[in-house]
């Protein structure tokens, strides 16, 4: 029996190494997301009229390049076509910059080359994605170890003990019950566990000995228990527990097995945890915590493919790059966090608003019409005037260009249609809504 109970511990211990590799390298794509982010981040917020386009081929070219070590990813998708294709697009950019083209026409290709940027960003999303469902499925096979080997276990220990009827007693009792206390938790309870403040397995007895965790106290019968507690960088963030019938605990082989997998648990919530932090900074704006373009175009993704109507604004704020020059970058990057907060505060729960990089904002506001998002953006305006007043700042303003979700069928393509909409606000004037459409989309990026 101890040795199937040795074989099953061996499994799972494989299956949880598998899918901590599984994770690890998904956190890897993860990383390099960041740096296709950066990337896509300085060519949008670059003013070709005024200073030379970053250098962003090398740093893609880089992190892309590491990801062939990724034995788990299935590099196909990163297709060599997309690659160069971004490449190129961006050359071409450049050269436009260099020979001094229009800013609607150098508008047009730097839109075409962080198109080129972004196709390459979504597969490797999907690359992302299929990793954490391979780590998934893996997750299950875990689960199922897990409950053979505590099963086991008792079965063990009841056979050791010759107290089976006890023991299977014990389990409608709750025998087996793991008490999962991930996260911050309750620190009073944390304060009376001895094994969580600890950091050590212990077995006691019973229950109602002076000895015994307090915590035992709460189970209303009389048991002994194992404790092992489920750490996270030396931290105890949980405890896996087991009872039996009292002075019968479980035995030292079965205290093994249970720190083993304990263990091997805290090592992949570990891991889960470093992964949701990637994707969280992967899809966050650091500088005003707002979503960035690519949890935006998600999110806009979603909603079309839903089939919900809804309106697409792009906002950028006026003489940005004059601010800067004048008063400082602290300066600027002050302004752009004021008017991230006036945003959100100006939007519902169910509005998408984010930076979509340099000084440019892109809302989603679902299930308005035109008129009420003009309705909305006007507010927004009164109420940044009324938040720089407040904060005693120069004043400053800001252009926006609005379209309907039925003037086109694609993300990029309703962003470049409310874009059009904001090139004519400048030109205009500046500091004022400009509804746009697929005819002046045209028109603008003939």
């Amino acid at each position: 029996m101890l040795v199937v109970l040795v074989a099953v511990a061996a499994l799972g211990s494989a299956a949880v190494h598998r899918s901590t590799g599984l994770v690890r390298d998904a956190i890897a794509v993860q990383s390099a997301r960041r740096v296709l982010a950066q990337a896509i981040a300085d060519l949008d917020s670059a003013d070709p009229r005024t200073a030379e386009p970053p250098a962003i081929v090398a740093p893609v070219a880089r992190a892309v390049a590491r990801l062939d070590r990724l034995p788990s990813l299935n590099v196909s998708l990163l297709d060599p076509v997309d690659i160069g294709d971004a490449s190129a697009a961006i050359e071409r950019f450049e050269s436009a910059v260099a020979r001094g083209e229009s800013p609607l026409r150098l508008a047009a290709m730097r839109s075409a080359a962080l198109g080129r940027l972004t196709r390459l960003d979504s597969r490797l999303d999907r690359g992302g994605s299929a990793l954490i469902e391979r780590a998934n499925r893996v997750d299950a096979q875990v689960l199922a170890v897990l409950v053979a080997l505590v099963l086991g276990a008792v079965v063990w220990a009841a056979w050791r003990s010759h107290a089976l009827i006890a023991w299977v007693t014990a389990v409608s009792r709750g025998l087996g019950r793991v008490i999962r206390r991930f996260g911050d938790g309750d620190l009073s309870a944390r304060a009376e566990c001895v094994v969580m403040r600890r950091g050590r397995p212990a077995v006691f007895d019973d229950s109602t000995q002076a000895s015994a965790c307090p915590m035992l106290a709460d189970r209303g019968n009389r048991c002994s228990a194992v404790c092992v507690p489920v750490t996270l960088s030396g931290r105890s963030v949980g405890v896996v527990h087991v009872t039996g019938a009292p002075h019968e605990p479980p035995p030292a082989e079965v205290v093994d097995e249970l720190l083993a997998l304990a263990g091997q648990v805290g090592g992949r919530v570990d891991a889960i945890r470093t992964l949701e932090s990637t994707i969280r900074q992967a899809r966050t704006d650091v500088l005003t915590g707002l979503p960035n373009r690519r949890a935006f175009e998600q999110r806009a993704s979603d909603l079309l493919g839903r089939g919900t109507p809804f309106v697409l604004v792009v906002a950028d704020l006026d003489r940005f790059k004059a601010m800067n020059d004048t008063y400082g970058h602290e300066f600027g990057d002050r302004a752009l966090q004021l008017f991230a907060e006036v945003v959100q505060g100006n939007a519902r729960p169910q509005d998408t608003v984010a930076r979509f990089g340099g000084e440019e904002f892109v809302f989603a506001y679902p299930e308005i019409s035109i008129r009420q998002s003009v309705e909305v953006i006007e507010r927004l305006r009164t109420r940044l005037a009324d938040a720089i007043a407040r904060a005693e700042f120069p004043p400053f303003t800001c252009s926006f260009g609005v379209c309907h979700s039925s003037a086109g069928d694609t993300v990029d393509g309703l962003v470049r249609i409310a874009d059009a909409g904001l090139m004519m606000a400048k030109e205009n004037g500046r500091d004022r809504v400009v509804i746009a459409d697929r005819d002046l989309a045209a028109e603008v990026f003939h």
